[in-house]
């Protein structure tokens, strides 16, 4: 697995328009700023690649904005990939991150199973998290 480390890194790609880049921001502004090991543009062993793996949590983060949610699950994540939609508001993706912050990682599989529910998943409307009791939006 290589990418870079505890560093922001974005591409020239037609494909990371601002929100792709701004969510991918949050993500990695919230591990640096509470001291979580993460990695940006990570390309994997097997040639995948993800936005964001959280080595502190073994997850990895892929932000959708041009890409569907099918192809997203169709790849082959050597680890649980948590898909993030781009235009999810900032407190939103603040509140999953630190709900996930409860359980070092492994309430991943909630937000898998929200983005595999359907279509407006938790992008805009995250009511409250399932791991923090005082945590609601």
């Amino acid at each position: 697995m290589t990418g870079t480390r505890n560093a922001l890194k974005c591409s020239h790609s037609p494909a990371e328009e601002d929100p792709h880049r701004k969510a991918k921001f949050v993500i990695a502004n919230y591990c640096w700023k509470v001291g979580l090991d993460f990695q940006t543009e990570v390309t994997f062993n097997n040639s995948t690649r993800a936005d964001i793996v959280i080595e502190d949590w073994t997850v990895a983060f892929e932000v959708l904005y041009s890409e569907s949610l099918k192809k997203c699950f169709k790849k082959d994540y050597p680890l649980p990939i948590i898909p993030v939609d781009a235009r999810m508001n900032d407190t939103s993706l603040i509140a999953m991150m630190e709900d996930l912050e409860q359980t070092n990682g492994k309430g991943h599989d909630y937000y898998v199973r929200l983005a595999k529910e359907g279509d407006k998943w938790y992008r805009r409307n995250l009511k409250e998290c399932p791991h923090s009791k005082n945590l609601s939006i």
